[in-house]
Parts: structure tokens; sequence; C-alpha cells
């Protein structure tokens, strides 16, 4: 049960590391590559908080576990369904601001068409 419970804390350590770098990194990253697209940045900025809280939960019911093991864990489902909800709305505002070069790129004079 130990090394169980030590292979899961080394995993919540290690995604909290992970997220506490790349989430600023990938805001930084969605806000330079979609300048002019707003909705991009509000629901990167709710999947951001949704994701926190979700890591913020599991690491207060480990907390809470460490302190008292004969309890049952509280549950964060209702933290990653708020964060599987904001995930599905910053694919949709993706969808939404997606352009492609031909959808705003002219011909030019005297190309044959296909």
């Amino acid at each position: 049960m130990s090394e169980k419970r030590d292979k899961l804390l080394e995993a919540h350590i290690d995604a909290i590391r992970k997220w506490n770098t790349g989430h600023r990194q990938m805001a930084l990253l969605l806000t330079y590559y979609n300048f002019g697209q707003p909705s991009i940045k509000t629901a990167w900025e709710n999947t951001d908080n949704a994701a926190t809280n979700l890591l913020n939960c599991a690491e207060t019911v480990l907390e809470d576990y460490e302190k008292n093991p004969g309890m049952p864990p509280k549950s964060c489902y209702d933290k990653r369904v708020i964060l599987d909800n904001n995930l599905t709305q910053l694919s949709q505002v993706f969808e939404q601001v997606r352009q492609y070069s031909w959808q705003t790129v002219s011909a030019p004079k005297g190309a044959r068409s296909f």
C-alpha cells in the first residue's frame, strides 16, 4: 500500500509541476498565435481556472487523507465535469475562429479556376 501511495503522490506532484509552468506558456502561445480572437483567450482562461481548481481539489483530498486515512475521500468529480465542459467549449471556440488561407486570400487575376 505504501508503494502505491508513493507512486500516486509522485504522479500528483509531477502533474502540478508541469501544470504550473505549462499553463502559463499555453496562455502566452494562445494569445500570440490567435491575436485578435478574444474568445480564445476567454475560453482558455476558463479552462485554466477549471484545471487549477481540479488540481487544488486533488491536493486537498490528498492532505485530508494523510491527516485521517480512515475517512472516505472527498470527491472531485464536480471539478472534473467543469473541466471537461470547459475543454469542450475551448475546442468549439477554436472551430469557430479557425481560418484557412484559401478563405482569406484572394486568387491573383488571371489564375485558372479548377
